[in-house]
């Protein structure tokens, strides 16, 4: 492992400004260094959100070397900045508000480069992927640092530059060793009729009950307390796939990303409805990913909602997918058949690949669930999985490569039979007048998208699959 060390970082749990540095130091070398040849021709700082990759800082110039592992520096405030803010809170409001984006949970990874035979550039460790509108960020490999809180905050010169000691200098009165005021205020102060006044706090508690102490100017004493409704957080990246069970019935299988703070959520409601119905089934579970629900075939509108200690809101407001299903094929018998196939040991080999299919512009399958047995891919047809098909359908058949190593081998194929069973791929095929339509080397690059399209035609089945290994 060439990062050797971490030699400078904020201590863990630590509560830092986003307006003042944030140093990290790490020291590294390359793989089978020499007394010439050891330092890394690139060094990598991955940085991590609230546990999910945000972006990378990469520097090629040492701050000090000793001839064994030289010294890097990353300093990460500005790409903290981009994805935080203020928030202005409601004037002459009545309750507590939350403001998540005024604080961050962040953490680094350490990568170091080489140059391989060729003269390029290889990161040792695998690099994280970021994500997209249509796929979630992937964690990369490193050696990890402390975690710690960013407050989006900014502290003045003449002020203590430890944060936690300067908020600390602030508190009046009794607080909670976790609970600082972020702005300087006496514990008494005066306030007059139409006046409208907030207080910001940062705290690791979940209130429920919010009090006023007052005094009026007669000298009557007044507290005043309200209970407060939390509105229950989201979650986010939802994907899906969905499969013809060939009985009547379609198995749909969810995916997403929580949010950080899941102190209130006790379990997680998917809601459904077909869509023209206006009444929502509810199915209960579990809020850790992944949820599957079987309903009849047709069109449905998904909803997901937490419960807990908290206010779901309006299943319309929900975040979900809409319009998503399989039609029943009408009495016809012609489907697609597939398979996503890896050739070797899933627990050794790290590459996934995203199978995805296409139908008249609605996606029926997207998942990187995978058959890891060795040669399942020359099965025949009837023990794959399938979906009905009607012919005029187009049909978009894509691969991407996730998690690779950037030494991904395979390939992705769509074949034609005018038979339901029998091998497609194999010498010599089984299979009822097979026609290869298509053959595409899906790697070897992490991120390699491949995409092949056609029109069903009349009479026709077909079979769409991958194999690869790395």
């Amino acid at each position: 492992m060439p990062i050797t060390e971490i030699t400078y970082q904020p201590q863990f749990n630590s509560l830092n400004a986003a307006f003042r540095p944030i140093v990290f130091r790490c020291k590294a070398k390359i793989p089978n260094p020499t007394p010439d040849n050891y330092a890394p021709t690139v060094v990598y700082c991955d940085i991590y959100l609230n546990g999910t990759y945000y972006k990378t800082l990469n520097r090629t110039a040492f701050i000090s070397d000793d001839g064994i592992a030289p010294e890097y520096e990353f300093d990460i405030q500005d790409a903290v900045q981009e994805v935080m803010s203020y928030s202005l809170p409601t004037m002459d409001g009545n309750q507590i508000e939350d403001h998540t984006d005024n604080l961050k949970t962040v953490f680094v990874k350490f990568r170091n480069a080489y140059l391989d035979a060729n003269g390029f550039n290889v990161s040792e460790q695998t690099a994280p992927v970021q994500g997209t509108s249509s796929s979630a960020p992937v964690p990369g490999a490193g050696t990890q640092s402390n975690s710690l809180f960013v407050l989006y905050a900014v502290i003045q010169h003449e002020e203590n530059q430890d944060f936690k000691t300067l908020l600390n200098s602030y508190k009046t009165g009794s607080w909670d060793e976790n609970t600082f005021p972020l702005t300087k205020r006496p514990e008494d102060f005066k306030m007059c009729k139409k006046d409208s006044s907030h207080f910001p706090i940062l705290t690791d508690k979940t209130a429920n009950k919010l009090c006023i102490k007052l005094k009026t100017f007669f000298g009557e004493e007044i507290e005043l307390c309200s209970v407060l409704n939390h509105i229950c957080p989201l979650i986010t990246n939802i994907s899906y796939s969905v499969v013809d069970n060939s009985n009547g019935t379609q198995t749909f299988t969810f995916n997403w990303l929580n949010p950080a703070d899941m102190s209130m959520i006790s379990s997680l409601d998917i809601y459904y409805q077909e869509v023209g119905q206006s009444i929502w089934q509810t199915d209960s579970g579990s809020y850790t990913p992944t949820r599957s629900v079987t309903v009849p075939l047709g069109k449905y509108n998904f909803r997901f909602g937490f419960v807990g200690s908290c206010d779901m809101g309006d299943i319309l407001n929900l975040p979900g997918i809409s319009d998503i299903g399989i039609v029943s094929n009408q009495g016809g018998d012609k489907h697609i058949f597939w398979k996503n196939a890896t050739i070797g040991d899933n627990h050794l080999y790290t590459t996934q690949v995203k199978f995805k299919i296409v139908i008249n512009g609605v996606t029926i399958i997207d998942t990187t669930a995978n058959d890891p047995s060795g040669f399942t891919y020359i099965d025949p047809i009837e023990n794959w999985d399938k979906i009905p098909i009607n012919a005029g359908d187009n049909v978009e058949f894509t691969t991407v490569i996730q998690n690779g190593t950037n030494l991904t081998i395979g390939v992705m194929q769509t074949y034609s039979t005018t038979g339901d069973t029998g091998i497609i791929n194999a010498t010599p095929p089984t299979a009822q007048n097979i026609v290869m339509l298509n053959s595409q080397q899906i790697g070897p690059n992490n991120g390699t998208m491949r995409t092949f399209n056609f029109t069903v035609a009349q009479g026709l089945n077909y079979a769409l699959v991958t194999n690869w290994f790395q």
